[in-house]
């Protein structure tokens, strides 16, 4: 039950954000603002694939990386959101299958070479990450059991700093989870509650030093 419906919930979300041809996001390998010239990195997302399934239907893209070097459109790589650079050669991004998000892929653009990012622990395909702008953390819903946690990992190694509270999710066709990063080292995630429990659990945090803010938001409470 919970499985399917965090993938209706998700999957109405992936559709009506997928809605756009394309996703241009320019990048500079030293993290300045992208221009074109001499080290920048430009990453777009290009050629929607439609998908239709059991559950519903949708659009992921291909990802296109043009670097000094030349055009690299990512072989066997669909994805539903911009990738992110993370230091001055890799691109990290979200690998997605239809509906679902099995995991990351990282791009080593210095060398061309694509590979599958790491193994995060938990990882739930069905739920809404988010990378950090300079690509070097991720927040994640992430299940044990048919409980669930948000989690931080650093990138691209997808070691774990910090685990939230394991809790019992909004039996619901919608999504449960909300993640966003408000800088690149601010972070956010809510997760509805059950409802016998009611309410959002609410994970609020900074990085260098970690930090982090776990509280519990009342029904209603924007």
């Amino acid at each position: 039950m919970i499985r399917k419906c965090v993938i209706l919930g998700l999957l109405l979300f992936a559709t009506q954000a997928c809605r756009r041809d394309e996703t241009v996001q320019s990048l500079a390998v030293n993290g300045a603002a992208g221009h074109a010239g001499a080290g920048a990195v430009s990453v777009r997302l290009i050629d929607s694939v439609p998908y239709e399934n059991e559950v519903g239907e949708g659009h992921a893209w291909h990802v296109r990386v043009t670097s000094p070097l030349g055009i690299d459109v990512l072989p066997g790589i669909l994805t539903h959101y911009t990738p992110v650079m993370s230091g001055d050669s890799l691109v990290i991004g979200v690998v997605a299958e239809e509906n679902a998000d099995p995991g990351l892929f990282v791009f080593d653009v210095k060398r061309r070479k694509l590979r599958p990012g790491p193994h995060l622990e938990g990882w739930f395909q069905y739920q809404g990450p988010a990378i950090a702008p300079d690509g070097r953390h991720i927040v994640y819903l992430a299940r044990q059991g048919d409980l669930f946690r948000g989690i931080v990992a650093q990138l691209p190694n997808g070691n774990v700093i910090y685990r939230g509270p394991l809790v019992s999710p909004l039996e619901t066709d919608v999504g449960v989870d909300r993640t966003e990063w408000r800088s690149a080292t601010e972070f956010q995630m809510t997760i509805d509650l059950s409802f016998k429990v009611g309410g959002r659990v609410r994970m609020r945090g900074t990085l260098s030093p970690l930090k982090v803010v776990v509280d519990t938001l009342p029904p209603g409470h924007t």
